[in-house]
């Protein structure tokens, strides 16, 4: 929602494109600080996780979902939602090997 705010904006001020790429990656970093923050203080929550998680893919942060997901297995190991999320983007990215190592 907030996203679509914000291009509607950019699109209403005319901004170019780098200037709305500059705003757009500001955006995604501040949000991902703010999750950053939650998962620091609460990280059993799984919902939060989730929802992180689903942000990074929404926004195509692959690196970033890699190291988020990473961290989440560490803390859930035996949650198979994380685990096929984690094969997932190991296949979008185009690495298979790595898919299957995970399974």
């Amino acid at each position: 929602n907030l996203d679509k705010l914000r291009r509607l904006r950019a699109r209403r001020l005319s901004l170019s494109a780098r200037a709305g790429a500059r705003v757009e990656g500001s955006c995604v970093r501040h949000v991902c600080n703010v999750f950053e923050r939650g998962v620091r203080r609460f990280p059993a929550s799984e919902g939060l996780w989730s929802e992180y998680l689903r942000f990074l893919q929404d926004t195509g942060s692959r690196n970033l979902f890699s190291g988020v997901v990473r961290r989440a297995l560490s803390l859930r190991p035996r949650d198979a939602e994380l685990w096929v999320a984690a094969c997932g983007n190991e296949m979008d990215v185009g690495n298979a090997h790595a898919a299957r190592v995970l399974m």
